[in-house]
């Protein structure tokens, strides 16, 4: 992929559980680091999704990073945070002879 794609910053983010002063588990969001990434529009679909008994759109974001040492340790427990939206990642795989790794992502519900 040429340099000038990645135009996107995007942060990864890995979540932490902590114990709180009433021994309730806590949830904490932090930065495991960022990326140049580009935003694959060609691989980006919306999908419906069944929420209870309704049919909601769902989009696919598909996201492609340079393989790297960092790339390699990324799961699907992350997330990716990209101008102050939050995406849960549903897939990683790596394209082509291993340069690149694309990343299927959804917005995540303001709610979580």
């Amino acid at each position: 992929m040429r340099a000038g794609r990645l135009d996107r910053r995007i942060t990864i983010e890995r979540v932490t559980e902590t114990v709180n002063a009433y021994g309730e588990r806590e949830r904490t969001w932090a930065s495991a680091g960022k990326l140049w990434a580009a935003l694959d529009m060609k691989q980006t679909k919306i999908k419906e999704t069944e929420v209870g008994a309704q049919l909601l759109p769902m989009s696919e974001i598909v996201w492609r990073v340079r393989h790297s040492q960092f790339t390699q340790d990324i799961t699907e427990k992350d997330r990716i945070v990209w101008r102050g939206r939050s995406y849960d990642i549903l897939g990683i795989h790596m394209m082509g002879r291993g340069d690149d790794v694309m990343i299927t992502t959804k917005l995540r519900d303001t709610n979580g």
